[in-house]
């Protein structure tokens, strides 16, 4: 008798186990297909495969950011040339003496 109490005991405790983590067990697949919708790759940027907005809008922010990488780069070349220019004209402006 005491031993069918105890296996009782047992699986009633086996059961509240289930219960507790059922619902979780069931929200597994849904927490899944959420983290899967975006994968950082690099740099800043993120990719997804699916239509949904949040994929649009980290489309739109990762063309953002790469637009602004090229402006940024763009800028920097053209202060160069800027730089050069300059130094060529005062190399120029030392030689002829004026």
């Amino acid at each position: 008798m005491l031993v069918q109490r105890l296996q009782l005991l047992k699986q009633v405790r086996t059961m509240k186990t289930i219960k507790l983590l059922l619902p979780l067990l069931l929200l597994l697949p849904i927490i899944s297909t959420a983290s899967e919708k975006a994968v950082y790759v690099g740099g800043g940027r993120y990719a997804c495969d699916s239509d949904s907005t949040d994929c649009a809008v980290l489309k739109q922010r990762n063309e953002e950011r790469t637009r602004r990488e090229q402006e940024r780069y763009e800028n920097e070349r053209q202060y160069e040339r800027e730089e050069r220019r300059e130094a060529e004209y005062l190399q120029d402006y030392e030689r002829r003496e004026y």
